[in-house]
């Protein structure tokens, strides 16, 4: 888990979701979740989203602290880096 650009935002991942999390207005903001088939294979080639559960995160420095890296395990491994702004 990490702060945002301030000490009300947070940011963690859960399953295969990045969350920001507004902790003045308690409200959530939400990379990926992505709706898939119930019959759909669990790896999808050239999935824009995480498809298993996030096990990294990490934050770029500076003053916006809004560019998020994360991970995930899995056979289709993938990186993907995320704006907090825009997700």
């Amino acid at each position: 888990m990490f702060f945002g650009q301030s000490n009300n935002e947070i940011i963690f991942p859960t399953a295969a979701l990045g969350i920001v999390q507004d902790i003045t207005s308690n409200t959530q903001k939400f990379f990926g979740g992505a709706e898939k088939e119930r019959d759909a294979e669990k790896y999808l080639p050239n999935n824009p989203f995480h498809q298993d559960d996030i096990t990294c995160l990490d934050i770029a420095g500076g003053d916006k602290r809004n560019i998020i890296a994360t991970g995930e395990c899995g056979k289709l491994s993938t990186v993907h880096v995320w704006d907090t702004n825009t997700l």
